[in-house]
């Protein structure tokens, strides 16, 4: 006999022997099934740790070589383990853009099996065991891989340690048009930002001691003759700064020479 006789693996089931008849003493072998090395116990503990239906079989001889053997009555019904999953994540922490590569593993169920992942950044997920992702902005971040076996049975994790993004470098770009021209000469500049933490906040110098102008794109009028170079400064919302020149230096011309004149009387 044996107990019990159905459960998930790894199972571990408790067989009984006994005899009557024969000549003493017995000798045991216990077949489990499942290929694994006989017993000569009379009692033993076997443990199944694949899935499947499996046969025991006690044979025992006594002591004048006569055998006799018996099959338990009720086959050992073996159902798979659990299905479990675990990850990990390289690197978990870095600028933005920032590529990790995510590995996952699963257990148990009933192979083969197949991987979706959720990055957490809100972009489209992935599948397969193996996957690479790059994160683009600056957050903290848990992935989470989900796995489904061929029963149909599924599991998930979600990566202990979180992919900590710190936003992209604060960069700065400036132009102007025209660069060059006459006093008084109106100039039209232009400011870009990237990286950083927006809102961004603004601070141009004109090279010419005039004010400065806090305007994303500002107009500006050179009226002195003169070579300027006008700079940005960006400031984003966590303090860093990021500087760029206008690449041409503003020409600026002396104004066109003009004359008046008059005569008295005219007559």
């Amino acid at each position: 006999s044996a107990t019990p006789t159905a459960g998930q693996a790894p199972l571990a089931v408790y067989f009984t022997g006994s005899v009557s008849g024969g000549v003493a003493p017995y000798a045991y072998s216990w077949s489990f099934g499942d290929g694994s090395p006989a017993s000569a116990q009379q009692n033993p503990v076997h443990t199944y740790s694949a899935a499947g239906t499996y046969t025991a079989v006690l044979t025992v001889t006594d002591g004048a070589s006569h055998s006799a053997s018996a099959s338990v009555s009720s086959a050992i019904n073996v159902s798979p383990p659990a299905l479990s999953i675990t990850a990990s994540g390289t690197p978990t922490s870095g600028q933005a853009p920032l590529p990790v590569s995510f590995t996952a593993s699963a257990s148990g169920g009933t192979s083969p099996y197949t991987y979706t992942w959720a990055f957490g950044d809100g972009s489209p997920s992935a599948s397969g065991a193996s996957v690479s992702h790059t994160y683009t902005v600056g957050g903290t971040f848990t992935a989470v891989v989900t796995v489904n076996d061929s029963a149909s049975h599924t599991a998930s994790y979600a990566l202990t340690t979180p992919v900590t993004v710190s936003p992209p470098a604060l960069s700065a770009s400036a132009s102007a048009n025209p660069t060059s021209g006459q006093a008084p000469l109106a100039v039209y500049f232009t400011a870009s930002a990237s990286g950083g933490t927006p809102p961004y906040t603004w601070r141009w110098t004109f090279g010419d001691g005039s004010a400065a102008s806090t305007q994303q794109n500002p107009v500006h009028t050179y009226s002195a003759a003169g070579n300027f170079t006008a700079s940005l400064t960006v400031t984003d919302a966590a303090s860093q700064t990021a500087s760029a020149n206008v690449p041409t230096a503003i020409s600026v011309s002396p104004p066109a020479l003009t004359i008046s004149a008059s005569a008295t009387p005219t007559s």
